[in-house]
């Protein structure tokens, strides 16, 4: 597909080759390196991205991500719901603007 992004490719491959991926915290590659790896069935690949991409959860970034992975059921979308419920929903609130997009 040409909209397949080469460093995403890259990963992906190194990851069948190595066992290993690393974003480098970079969020945008991660999750371009997600969608590939979800594309081709590589649940542990897909695994080991969100694993990274949890520990990249903020307040900030959390409508942002659970938008990406909503209804996946893995542990990202379940970080973000829980972090979206807590205190009340209250980043809801803080980030009413942001629902609208």
């Amino acid at each position: 597909s040409p909209h397949i992004h080469r460093g995403s490719l890259d990963a992906v491959l190194s990851y069948l080759m190595s066992g290993r991926f690393f974003s480098g915290g970079d969020a945008t590659f991660a999750f371009g390196v997600r969608k590939l790896a979800d594309q081709f069935c590589l649940k542990d690949l897909v695994d080991k991205v969100e694993a990274e991409l949890v520990t990249m959860l903020s307040k900030q970034r959390v409508l942002a991500f659970l938008g990406q992975v909503f209804g996946s059921g893995g542990r990202l979308e379940a970080a973000c719901l829980e972090m979206v419920k807590a205190n009340d929903c209250a980043v809801l609130r803080r980030q009413k603007e942001k629902l609208g997009q």
